[in-house]
């Protein structure tokens, strides 16, 4: 045969047989690429995250509880989770949670998007709230049972 040359041509293909050794393993190179796609991680959810609004007012149909404004974002669902805020003014303290929650102030839901519920905190024992100065905090657990806490001085009006 003219033109061709055994002993370059067995070289050329042993040369051409080794790189497709050495590159198959890479993505995309003899094969295709979602061969080699790597598995998708799960994602954690967002951490549970509270805060207070700084007004509060008194609730109009007991006259003696504070009605607190809580914004926050929990994950999981409701089972094993819960809200639970209290209110110190002067002697009176009160305790309010995500059981007084209704349908007139948002149902306590946890489904990793920020929420914002009016929670009725009622006094313990003997007493009201009135207007002026108190302090609240306020403690959510989700249903992962991470939790988060906040606390700040408020007004209640």
């Amino acid at each position: 045969m003219k033109g061709f040359h055994r002993t370059k041509l067995v070289s050329s293909l042993a040369a051409s047989a080794m790189l497709a050794v050495t590159l198959a393993p890479l993505p995309g190179f003899l094969a295709p690429a979602n061969v080699y796609a790597a598995t998708p991680t799960k994602m954690k959810p967002a951490p549970p995250l509270v805060q207070i609004a700084k007004q509060a007012s008194i609730d109009t149909t007991t006259s003696t509880d504070a009605d607190v404004t809580v914004h926050y974002r929990c994950s999981g669902g409701t089972t094993g989770a819960s809200l639970i805020v209290t209110v110190k003014q002067g002697t009176v303290t009160g305790m309010g949670d995500n059981t007084t929650l209704t349908t007139t102030s948002p149902v306590f839901t946890c489904d990793g998007s920020a929420q914002t519920a009016i929670v009725d905190v009622s006094p313990t024992g003997t007493g009201s709230f009135n207007t002026g100065k108190a302090h609240a905090t306020a403690t959510l657990k989700d249903a992962f049972g991470r939790s988060a806490k906040a606390s700040r001085d408020i007004r209640i009006s």
